[in-house]
């Protein structure tokens, strides 16, 4: 829920000013050209999902290449507790598919 994201955001940034931070949350810098490209997972049903599409947007706005990934059907715990959570498809195999690209 929104309460808990909040709740949970002031132990990561206790000062609000760091909220803003590009050290804190890359989406905040205003320097993406040149990254190397990257691929994004965004759960369906994630509180944070529009972040996750908005940062996707910054980078390809910038030039970098970016596989944005939606995972449907997951939450933004899936990752996290994918034996549980194992509706669709692993993040973890959809991620290491997108290393063995990069790899090979």
């Amino acid at each position: 829920t929104r309460d808990s994201l909040k709740y949970q955001l002031a132990f990561y940034t206790p000062n609000k000013s760091q909220a803003k931070d590009m050290r804190c949350s890359p989406y905040w810098s205003d320097k993406f050209h040149g990254l190397p490209s990257s691929t994004m997972l965004l759960p369906e049903y994630s509180g944070i999902r529009s972040q996750g599409e908005a940062y996707a947007k910054k980078l390809k706005d910038a030039g970098v290449a970016i596989n944005k990934v939606i995972i449907p059907g997951q939450t933004h715990n899936t990752p996290i507790c994918r034996k549980v959570l194992s509706d669709g498809e692993d993040p973890a195999v959809v991620a290491g598919n997108a290393l063995k690209k990069v790899i090979n």
